[in-house]
């Protein structure tokens, strides 16, 4: 008996839910692996250092192709073998109430669920019915949210040292936040403008001459910095923040700038 929750499922682009008879009555996205190691210490009053990292993650969709006849049956599966192909693909599921989105290639043959008779009363090889469940394999052991949470976005910026909190969600425990400065007036000119996390110091340091509607753009998800859609050279690093209370911290070299700031993450979930 199918589940009576409703699931879906988009993968490569194309909703699952969309082929003829078919049904998915579950999702089990919640098994990341997480590695242990363990490393024994000598002389000091601690035996051992541990760390963990999550280095995979498999997402289960199961669904059953209720379709009446052999030959539909098989017209199913085409549509769903044609969809499945596609490797490092986004997989966005129905999750926690709302959606989340992973990076994710399908790992066959799939799993026979109750291979011998089916709501047709008819053996799965014969009839139109077949129960499986389908094993993703995900190249980031996160889901990440499906809508950005906006931070701030912000005009008339003037200080040349400026802090900007905020509550970080999600449960991963690092996260990073798409930063957008954009230079509106001020003298500008020569100098070194820094964007970074205030707790940690992470942060990317820019020394160049600045100009009227300079756009920096520090984008986590690209792995990139770039000022006016351009990679740039920088010191330092993306900055990451933890999970909850945060701050972003500005600062430059300049005598006077005005700007605007722009910032939104993708939640990121274990």
């Amino acid at each position: 008996m199918v589940n009576a929750v409703s699931y879906w499922a988009t993968f490569n682009n194309v909703q699952l839910n969309t082929i003829p008879n078919l049904q998915i009555y579950s999702i089990m996205p919640y098994n990341p692996n997480r590695s242990l190691n363990i490393l024994q210490l000598a002389r000091i009053s601690a035996r051992k250092l541990s760390s963990a990292f999550y280095d995979s993650r498999q997402i289960y969709i199961s669904l059953v192709i209720n379709a009446g006849s052999r030959i539909a049956l098989d017209q199913a599966l085409d549509s769903l073998n044609a969809i499945l192909q596609g490797t490092e693909q986004t997989l966005v599921i129905s999750q926690s109430g709302t959606s989340r989105q992973y990076t994710a290639t399908f790992a066959g043959p799939p799993t026979v669920n109750n291979p011998s008779v089916g709501d047709s009363g008819v053996a799965a090889p014969q009839g139109g019915y077949y129960d499986i469940t389908l094993t993703f394999e995900c190249s980031d052991s996160f889901g990440y949210d499906t809508v950005y949470t906006p931070i701030y976005n912000l005009a008339n910026q003037s200080g040349g040292s400026l802090t900007y909190p905020y509550n970080q969600g999600g449960s991963a425990d690092t996260q990073a936040p798409f930063i957008q400065i954009q230079y509106t007036g001020g003298g500008l000119g020569a100098g070194t403008v820094v964007i970074g996390n205030q707790s940690t110091g992470q942060a990317v340091s820019i020394t160049r001459t600045w100009a009227l509607n300079d756009i920096i753009q520090i984008n986590p998800q690209a792995n990139t910095v770039q000022v006016n859609g351009v990679d740039t050279a920088f010191s330092g690093a993306i900055p990451f923040f933890g999970l909850g209370a945060q701050t972003i911290y500005y600062t430059d070299t300049m005598t006077t700038r005005l700007f605007k700031i722009f910032a939104y993450v993708y939640n990121k979930w274990v």
